[in-house]
């Protein structure tokens, strides 16, 4: 529980900082956003029902986890046309890895175990905080 929580206040952080590196720019549009959301909602709920009959107790703690995760994928999305093409395409595949890494962690506790787990689920956590790192750094740059 203190590994999620502590994830859960990161995600948050993430979804925060998403918001302040962005321009005043128009982006996309509310279909352009409600198409490119799809595909992460669809990831997002296909997770939680794959997992769901085998939470028990932690069916609320997993739901608001993977509903605040799903938002910071988005939040990574909504930047579009608000920076640069090379922070944004970094910190959307960061976020995009965040979210695999989660997934994968998640199937491998809660529903059937994943041969090379730990590896892969470091690989792409690792992969993640990279890209996501790199593109706050464009960004930064870009604002100098």
């Amino acid at each position: 529980m203190a590994g999620l929580g502590s994830f859960l206040v990161a995600h948050c952080f993430f979804i925060l900082s998403y918001r302040q590196m962005r321009s005043t720019a128009v982006g996309l549009n509310g279909p352009q956003r409600a198409r490119l959301s799809f595909p992460v909602l669809l990831a997002g709920t296909g997770l939680i029902t794959i997992l769901y009959p085998s939470l028990g107790g932690l069916k609320v703690p997993v739901m608001i986890y993977a509903f605040v995760l799903t938002m910071m994928v988005l939040q990574s999305i909504f930047r579009y046309g608000r920076t640069s093409g090379k922070s944004f395409w970094l910190i959307v595949s960061g976020a995009t890895s965040f979210m695999l890494s989660d997934s994968l962690l998640a199937i491998n506790k809660f529903s059937q175990l994943i041969p090379q787990a730990g590896i892969l689920v470091m690989t792409t956590y690792i992969a993640a905080i990279y890209l996501i790192t790199q593109g706050a750094i464009v960004y930064g740059d870009l604002k100098k």
